[in-house]
Order: C-alpha cells, then structure tokens, then sequence
C-alpha cells in the first residue's frame, strides 16, 4: 500500500496600490493592480475588485464617486467643489480559492481657482456705458461655466443706486450703467459673480466715470423795418454728440412755450431749429427786451440764449396838392402819398378821410370838400367865393397803420361876366329889335341859360310914354314898338342877367327911330314899237348893295300883250313893247330896300305913242266963269287912257291965274 500526500503551499494573491493627481472636479482614473499567488489560481473570470462596501462603486460625500472596473481601473470623479486628498479607499479582490488581497486608492485634487479681471469705461453725462468685466476659468479644463448665467454679486441682475443710476447684466455679462441723467463723477462700481465648470464663483468689478455735459448756444440779433417780420437764428449745441437735444424739441421762451406775446412790442416763435420769427405790432419800432430762450438737452442740462430785434421806424410821406380854377367851378386835387419803404406801401385798403375822419366837409362862407376813395378831393365854392379857402387835410395810412397828411388847397379866380350894349335904327311906325350880347367871365362859368333875362327893374315888358314899349324875349332879345310919331333916338332899356355863378351883369339896348325913305314914280313915252326907259327915284336910306327888283322880286317881267321889262346895269327900267301894242302901259311897280330892310316902292309907266295929229284948241269966256276946250288928238291914240297933262297930272294950277282939270269925256 502506498500513500498519496499532497501538501499544499498557501497561494496569496498580492496588490498594488495607486495614487492619482488631477485637477479640481476633474475626473481622475488610477489602477490598482491584483496578482494572483499562482496560476492556477486566478481572480474568477468577471469577478470585480469592491470597495469596502462590497460594491464597486463608493461613493464619499463631499468628496465624490469612486468606480472601478474589473481590470482594476479606478475612477474618481469629484464633487465639484472637492479639493485636496480623498480619503484612502480600500479595494479588495478575491481569488479563485476565495483568498482576498486589499489595496488603497487615493485622489489627490488639485485646487482650481478662477480669475475675473475688473472693467472701466468713461463717456458723456446722461449716455448709458456698458462694460464687460472677464472671467477666466484656472484651467482650461475648468472653463467659465458659460451655461450660468452672470449675476451681480448679490444674486440679481438688476440694481439701482440712488442718487447716481442703474445697473444690468446680460448673459453674456455685458454690463450696462444707466446714469440718472444730471450724475457726474464715478458711480460706486458693481460686482460680477460667475461661477466656473466645478461651480467656483468669480467676481470682477465694473465701474464707469462720467464726464460732465454742458450744452453751448449763440444768441442773435436781427434788425428790420416797422411792421415787417423778421428771423433770426439762434442755435444751441450739444455738449457732446451722444448727448443732443431730444428729437422733436423745440427752444422755449421764458413762459415755458415756443411762442411769447410781448405787448406793444409784438409776437415771438421759434421753431425746434432755433429759427425766431418775430411779428411786431404794426406800431413798434425800437429795440424789443432781450428775450431769453433755453433748451434742454437729453439729459436735462439747460442752456439759455438771448434774442433782440431791432425795428426801424418807417415814416410815410404826403405831397401837398393844389389848384386854380375860375370861380364857381368845382376844383380837384389829389394829394400823394408814398410809403417810408417799398416793403410798407400804403394800405389802399383804408379808404382816404379827412383829418377828422369825415369824408365831406363844408367850411362856411366858402365851400364844401369831398373825397373820393382813390384819394381825389373836389371843393366845390360857394358861387361867389373868391381867393384861396381854408386847406383841407387828407389822412392815410400804410400796411402799419401809421398816419400821414397831406393837403389840399384849391384857388379861385374872380369871374366877371361882361355885356356889350346893343342898337337899333328903324323907320318910323316900324319895330325895332335888338339882342345884347353876354359873355362869360369864363367859358367854365357859361351865362345861365336857364334864367330868363330881365330889364332892370325885374320886369320883361316896359312902356316909355312918347316913345314906344319895350318887350323882351327869353333869348334876350329886345323888341321895341315905337309910339306912331315918335321919331329919334329912344331911351333904351337896360337888361340883366346872371351867369351861373349868380353874378348879374348888364347890358344896354337903344333904339333910333328915322323917317321913311321916299320914291317917285317914272312915266316915259316911245314911238310905237321903240324901247323905252324910265328910273323911278328913291331918296333916303336906301340900301345900296341891294339892287332893285320887280315887285315879285324878279329883274325881267313880261305882260302879255304889251311887252317886257327888264333892268339895266344902272337900275333903270328898259321897256320893250310889242309891236303892235300902243297906249300906255300897265306899268311895274320896281322895289328898293333901306339899309334897316324896309321894302321902299315906286312904279314904272311907259306910255307907247302912235302915229297921231293933235290940234291945239283956245277958248274965251267971261272974267270968272269957267270954259272948256278940247284939244285934238288924232291917230294911234288909245281912248282908253285917260288924258293927262305932261306931268301926268290931271288937274294943274297955275298961280296967279286960275285952275285946269281934265275930264273924261263919255265916248
């Protein structure tokens, strides 16, 4: 019999522990390594190193996380704010026969400490500034945790501070300073907190500075004529170009507005350029008070101009008018009027009036003024004024009401109407006219037709005993109606009348009554069939210049049967009979004229002689007792014809001696 003994030599598995170094919330990984005591009797195929809690994950609070793999790896991952050593972790692993071998893990971490560099910025009063304090992670494995957002360092994203503005955070930790708006100088800065990956919170400061901002502005002066608008331009700048004045805003005068009313003085307005445009009252002229206007910039900073203007006086001119012009006939003039600039004519929307207003006015004892509403002024006098009447004064005004006279003073000539006397001559028995003449003193100042004349005593008609009546006609003349015996020179009337300024005047109408002119007859006596001529005589005013004529105003008159008359160049009367015609003829009467028109007539008788005998005859008789006898007439005598003696007379006396008469003897 043989025996087996086995002896068994102890396997011990063996370890090795590990040290691992990494930064603050890193990650770090070490490896343990086991080692079986012999081969042939390894660690169980899948089985894991465990901690000492039995599993192969610990975690340690405050510290972080421990994993290990089957391979011995370990894995530290550390709480984020962990820093320094871990505390030594024991890994234990079982081999095969269930011996177990221990080791340690231990973490070193190292501390990460993240940097913040503060920011500065300066700009203008009132204009917010914005700064970016930077924080930078103490390892670039450790960045800035970008997914926190910066916060101010007391948790808000927002903080006031009285007196001098606000701050606020972007996420991007951009940090914007919204001074109130009259702060100058340096606000208290603001801390930034951010925190890195492992949640280590960094700070940084950011603290703006603000320069003063004060706005400048110029003032202005204009200058221009009463009652026109004038500009200026005042103009404010900024005190710096991120603080202008508010979009919109306009200057204001000192009553809080853009428009002040001064009165008497006129109306200011400005626009938001700073154009002043300033409307006086049509009545201003001189320099108006400074007015001060300000404005306001985007932070409220005020800045305050001065604005004068100027007004010159602008004094209208009046040209004096006058006129001359006969008496009684209404005079115009018209004043002129010229504005004291082109810019300020003469309103001729006001009408023209007289100083007091009126638009008529009568001065006694002279006349009376009109005007017209272009300026024209008509006097018309009183009939029978004379020389220069009170001057009236014309008002107008220009585009600024301002006042200005001008005169008007007409003159006017005496007008003296004069008469020139007139006269008449007529025969006697006749009627007589006559018309003086009147002229005007002035052909403006005519005879007034509408003003029957009169003698001077107002009456029309007027009777002078042995003399004749006189008449008067509306036209003016005269007719006078001689008594039948007057002869000579009449009296005569004096007529009056007026021209149409009333003024009388007078003229003379005489009248001469003459004796009639006188004529005589013509006889002559012709052979049978021979002409014959005769000259009937006229002795007086006979009318030289007109020559005779038959009665019916002809110079040849035919009488059938008897024969034809005709005048000669000399005014005698030629008869030519007809041939057979014999006796004595019927005759024509031949007419002259006297110089005052009068038709003065005489007649023209031929008497055509036949071939006749006569015998004288004688008688005798007793002392005292008529006798008779008959002459003999024999041949071409027409019985017809009355016998006559030479002279063609039928009765003839002869003085001393005694009478003869013709008779008709009965046949």
């Amino acid at each position: 019999m043989a025996t087996y003994s086995p002896e068994y030599t102890k396997v011990t598995p063996t370890g090795t522990d590990t040290k691992s170094e990494g930064l603050q919330g890193q990650v770090q990984e070490g490896k343990v390594t086991f080692t079986p005591g012999h081969d042939s009797v390894p660690f169980p195929a899948g089985s894991t190193p465990l901690f000492d809690n039995g599993s192969s994950v610990k975690e340690v609070p405050n510290v972080g996380k421990f994993e290990v793999d089957a391979d011995g790896k370990v894995t530290f991952t550390p709480d984020k704010q962990f820093k320094g050593e871990t505390p030594e972790l024991e890994l234990t692993r079982t081999d095969a026969n269930g011996t177990p071998v221990t080791v340690k893990y231990q973490a070193a971490v190292k501390e990460v400490t993240p940097t913040g560099t503060n920011a500065t910025s300066t700009g203008p009063q009132g204009v917010p500034q914005t700064g970016t304090p930077t924080f930078q992670g103490g390892d670039p494995l450790v960045p800035i945790d970008d997914l926190v957002e910066p916060i101010f360092e007391d948790g808000s994203k927002e903080k006031k501070i009285p007196g001098q503005g606000t701050y606020t955070i972007t996420p991007d930790g951009a940090v914007t300073f919204t001074p109130d708006k009259q702060f100058v100088g340096k606000p208290d800065p603001m801390t930034v907190k951010r925190v890195d990956k492992n949640g280590t919170p960094v700070t940084a400061t950011y603290s703006p500075e603000y320069t003063k901002v004060t706005p400048t502005g110029t003032g202005t002066k204009t200058e221009g004529l009463q009652g026109q608008v004038q500009e200026g331009q005042v103009t404010f700048t900024p005190g710096h170009d991120s603080v202008p004045f508010p979009a919109g805003s306009t200057p204001l005068f000192d009553n809080g507005t853009a428009v002040k009313e001064v009165p008497n003085v006129g109306k200011f307005e400005v626009d938001a350029d700073g154009k002043i445009t300033f409307t006086p009252d049509k009545q201003f002229k001189g320099e108006t008070p400074e007015l001060e206007l300000t404005r306001v910039d985007a932070n409220g900073t005020p800045v305050t101009v001065k604005y004068q203007a100027v007004v010159k006086e602008v004094l209208p001119t009046g040209t004096n008018a006058t006129s001359t012009g006969p008496q009684g006939v209404p005079q115009t003039g018209t004043p002129t009027f010229q504005g004291g600039d082109p810019l300020v004519p003469i309103d001729d929307t006001v009408e023209l009036t007289f100083e007091d207003g009126s638009k008529e006015k009568t001065i006694p004892g002279q006349g009376t003024y009109t005007i017209t509403p272009d300026g024209s002024v008509t006097f018309t006098p009183d009939k029978q004024f004379v020389g220069k009447p009170d001057p009236i004064t014309v008002k107008r005004v220009d585009k600024n009401g301002t006042p200005v006279t001008a005169t008007y003073s007409p003159e006017f000539a005496k007008v003296t109407p004069t008469g020139k006397d007139a006269s008449s001559t007529n025969i006697k028995g006749h009627v007589q006219t006559g018309t003086p003449v009147f002229e005007a003193g002035d052909p403006l100042v005519p005879i007034d037709e509408t003003i029957a004349p009169t003698f001077d005593d107002g009456s029309k008609e007027k009777t002078i005993p042995g003399q004749g009546t006189y008449t008067i006609a509306p036209d003016g003349t005269v007719t006078f109606t001689p008594d039948a015996d007057f002869l000579g020179q009449g009296s005569g009337v004096t007529l009056v009348r007026r021209d149409k300024n009333g003024t009388s005047v007078t003229a003379r109408y005489i009248p001469t009554v003459v004796e009639p002119s006188t004529s005589k007859d013509s006889v002559s006596s012709g052979r049978k069939g021979q002409a014959q001529t005769g000259t009937p005589t006229f002795e007086g005013t006979i009318d030289q210049a007109v020559a005779p004529t038959f009665a019916d105003g002809s110079t040849e008159m035919v009488v059938p049967g008897e024969g034809t008359y005709r005048f000669t160049m000399l005014g005698a009367v030629t008869f030519v009979p007809e041939a057979d015609f014999v006796g004595t003829a019927s005759g024509v009467v031949v007419k002259r004229s006297d110089i005052y028109g009068n038709a003065v007539t005489a007649t023209y008788t031929p008497t055509v002689l036949g071939n006749t005998a006569t015998e004288d005859t004688g008688s005798t008789g007793l002392k005292g007792q008529p006798q008779t006898g008959m002459p003999i007439f024999e041949g071409d005598v027409d019985p017809t014809v009355p016998p006559t003696f030479e002279d063609g007379s039928t009765e003839k006396v002869v003085p001393g001696q005694g009478t003869i008469r013709l008779r008709q003897m009965a046949l």
